[in-house]
């Protein structure tokens, strides 16, 4: 029993003794081996959203924009280089024939758009006796248009049997035979020569006067003759009854307007037969001679 005993407890002494001794010892813990990182994981970690990623539409639309600019570009400065004239038209005529400022200008069809020297044009077709200014314009496509101002007139020079029309600045012009003006005849200046240019301070004044009454229509439709007189200044006569109106040198919008009101208030009650002479040139009052 004794052998056995011993045989057995010494066995359980090493036994409790590897046990205490493996117990007590300070090494490190086995852990379970580590996973891989899945995708969804990772991109839930780095806030990575691919589902609801968009493609940059601006960057699109700003390159579609610069590729057809450039192509526009590119067309225009080859259809202005191989570009012939096409067509030439004209606006803004009413005294001048459109085939006298074509002719003028000295374009013909066919020849190359960039061959046009606007400038020269315009030159050209300046000198024409109606004209005030050009412009010119030409397409790509060789449609060539010149729009023109024409001189404005403001009355008919009538001396003796000479009439000629002339506007504000004084340039005399010789009545077209396809224009039938509606304009004042304006007695006391000189027909002859056309050439010249009325600039005297009489002059002056009627013609300012005369631009005046163009943007009254009852004065306009009212009045049929103007001239100057050296101490009434600008007198005018009625159409109706050849009345003398006197108007003076200046504030000629005012006086035409007083001229509108008599017309308007007393012409219907006493008619222009009772009247040799209206003086608007008295401020808040018209002097008037009666018949």
């Amino acid at each position: 029993m004794k052998l056995i005993k011993r045989l057995f407890g010494g066995n359980q002494k090493s036994q409790s003794q590897s046990a205490s001794s493996s117990g007590g010892s300070m090494g490190v813990p086995i852990r379970p081996k580590q996973q891989a990182e899945t995708k969804s994981a990772h991109r839930k970690r780095t806030g990575m959203n691919f589902s609801s990623w968009k493609p940059n539409r601006s960057a699109g639309y700003l390159l579609a924009a610069v590729l057809l600019i450039a192509g526009s570009v590119y067309g225009a400065i080859y259809l202005a280089g191989n570009a012939t004239v096409q067509r030439v038209s004209v606006s803004g005529a009413m005294m001048t024939d459109a085939e006298a400022i074509i002719l003028a200008s000295q374009i013909e069809t066919g020849i190359p758009a960039d061959s046009v020297h606007a400038l020269r044009v315009i030159e050209e077709v300046e000198k024409l006796p109606y004209i005030h200014s050009a412009e010119v314009h030409i397409s790509t496509l060789g449609n060539l248009h010149i729009a023109v101002q024409e001189r404005n007139p403001v009355g008919i020079l009538v001396q003796g049997d000479a009439m000629m029309l002339v506007d504000a600045e004084g340039i005399k012009m010789q009545i077209p035979s396809h224009y039938i003006p509606d304009l004042p005849l304006i007695y006391g200046f000189n027909v002859n020569p056309s050439a010249d240019t009325l600039n005297s301070d009489s002059f002056k004044k009627t013609a300012a006067f005369l631009t005046a009454l163009k943007q009254r229509d009852v004065a306009m439709l009212t009045l049929s003759e103007v001239g100057w007189h050296g101490e009434d200044g600008v007198i005018a006569l009625s159409r109706e009854n050849g009345v003398r109106l006197v108007f003076g040198e200046d504030e000629f919008t005012s006086r035409l307007k007083k001229w509108e009101e008599f017309y308007r208030q007393v012409v219907p009650q006493r008619g222009m037969a009772a009247f040799t002479s209206l003086d608007f040139r008295f401020r808040d009052q018209i002097v008037a001679r009666e018949s």
